[in-house]
């Protein structure tokens, strides 16, 4: 059988825990098999990256990025597809790779869409440097004007 895994949200209350959605939690536990051992983890929430700070990453930042470099490059501004490799490459660089076992090629150690909101805030300024740094671009982060 495939792995899998869930996570519920609970809150802590003099009795124990009480989860947010207990029939949920109860579906999930009861396909489990009598004796089946399972691995339970608590830990704190982390705020997750924002969609509007998501947008402005794939909006205005890269679009900056790539007005800047696209005739140096030769880079298509209009390259959807483009823009995703840029953005897979960037992550490459920010944070590291990995190899992926079945591939057994190097792919980016972390996902944007998982970072909390304060590695997304480092890995936008990281790009504003590297943007700067490696091609000489200005990129207006939120918040500056």
């Amino acid at each position: 059988m495939g792995t899998w895994s869930y996570e519920f949200a609970a809150v802590k209350a003099p009795a124990g825990l009480v989860f947010t959605s207990r029939a949920y939690f109860d579906r999930a536990i009861s396909t489990l098999g009598d004796g089946e051992q399972v691995i339970v983890t608590v830990a704190k929430p982390v705020d997750k990256r924002s969609l509007q700070a998501n947008r402005a990453l794939w909006g205005p930042i890269y679009d900056q990025l790539i007005d800047g470099i696209a005739e140096s490059a030769g880079y298509d501004k209009h390259d959807a597809l483009g823009k995703e490799q840029m953005h897979e490459g960037l992550l490459m660089l920010f944070g590291g790779t990995v190899v992926d076992l079945v591939t057994k090629r190097e792919v980016a150690k972390e996902r944007s869409s998982r970072m909390s909101s304060a590695r997304f805030s480092e890995f936008m300024e990281w790009i504003a440097r590297y943007a700067a740094d490696e091609h000489g671009v200005v990129v207006t982060l939120p918040g500056e004007q």
